[in-house]
């Protein structure tokens, strides 16, 4: 249910923000209040980041329940070899929904400030260099997972 809420929440992010860059090309006749909408829509990223934030959460729980089921198999006569395979793979998938939760939240920093919540809640904004550092973070990470994953595909044409 969570992953299509977050699928839900960024398709209203999109269709607003594409509303926007239509009515500024001058398709619309009607005049939109922008600043409005730019709030709306960057909720519903808010929104979708928040539940995406909830889905790892909820995976990293399930990973650590799954070690400790892993951690009582031992006693009951897995071998060694096999328990030290799955841990590695637990461990590795751990790390990866590590690094997702960190770029999310490197996201929420952006996403927050320009659905202007900090002002609603703590009568603040964030510091530039917060949202500037989250969204370099939210970047760096995702360049990382995305290299590494063309790291693990097979290159044919290799000079």
């Amino acid at each position: 249910m969570s992953t299509y809420s977050v699928y839900i929440f960024y398709f209203f992010f999109h269709l607003i923000e594409s509303i926007m860059v239509i009515h500024q090309m001058g398709f619309f006749e009607k005049t939109f209040n922008h600043q409005l909408l730019k709030i709306i829509s960057h909720s519903f990223w808010t929104l979708g980041l928040l539940t995406q934030l909830v889905f790892y959460l909820n995976r990293l729980r399930t990973n650590f329940r799954r070690e400790s089921e892993m951690k009582q198999q031992i006693q009951n006569g897995i071998s060694n070899q096999e328990f030290i395979t799955q841990i590695k793979a637990l461990t590795n998938e751990r790390y990866q929904y590590g690094l997702l939760i960190l770029r999310i939240i490197g996201d929420l920093t952006c996403a927050m400030q320009k659905a202007q919540i900090p002002e609603q809640i703590l009568n603040t904004r964030f510091n530039r260099g917060l949202v500037a550092l989250g969204g370099l973070m939210s970047s760096a990470i995702q360049i990382y997972l995305q290299a590494k994953s063309e790291d693990k595909k097979e290159n044919v044409c290799e000079v």
